[in-house]
């Protein structure tokens, strides 16, 4: 299971900065932002990585959700012992219980509202991790495109690349 904080202040030394926290005591602390960079001179290197990056983020978030839903579950069983206790205090006092009375009592209390928004803030980091996902998706379709035009442009360069690199040959054996 994974915590994911992400940068908290005002404005961030970088933009795309996040930490994870896992289970194990294990931390990632990276850049987003850096993973989804795009450099035609490394193409090589970026169509190897994104299956390993789109996996990575797309667990962070699946760990999210799970950590989502558990907060929910977590409130959903406080209110149900909010509601269960309410109903009994008021009918021992021989007051009126109604839903409404139960719950407006409900919805004030304190501790519930410290679960909500415990709740909401891992919704907000779910959100984060879904968009990086999506943007590993839309790098994907990005990678592609280019690797396929820089075949496009190879072969009507007619060869250029291969003169350059024997130009670049030949000068390295001048230069030795």
């Amino acid at each position: 299971m994974s915590e994911v904080e992400t940068q908290a202040q005002a404005v961030p030394e970088r933009d795309g900065d996040m930490t994870i926290r896992f289970g194990s005591g294990q931390v990632y602390r990276g850049n987003y932002m850096d993973d989804l960079v795009t450099d035609e001179r490394k193409m090589n290197e970026h169509l190897s990585k994104q299956p390993q990056l789109f996996v990575f983020w797309a667990r962070m978030a699946a760990y999210q959700k799970m950590i989502c839903d558990r907060k929910k579950l977590e409130v959903e069983k406080y209110e149900s012992d909010m509601d269960a206790s309410i109903r009994i205090e008021k009918e021992h006092r021989e007051e009126k219980v109604t839903d409404k009375i139960v719950e407006a009592t409900i919805k004030r209390d304190p501790a519930r509202m410290d679960l909500l928004k415990d709740l909401y803030q891992s919704q907000a980091k779910l959100r984060i991790l879904e968009g990086i996902k999506e943007g590993f998706s839309q790098r994907k379709d990005t990678l592609i495109s280019l690797a396929y035009n820089l075949r496009e442009e190879m072969s009507v360069s007619g060869g250029l690349a291969v003169r350059e690199k024997e130009f670049l040959e030949a000068r390295k054996a001048k230069e030795e």
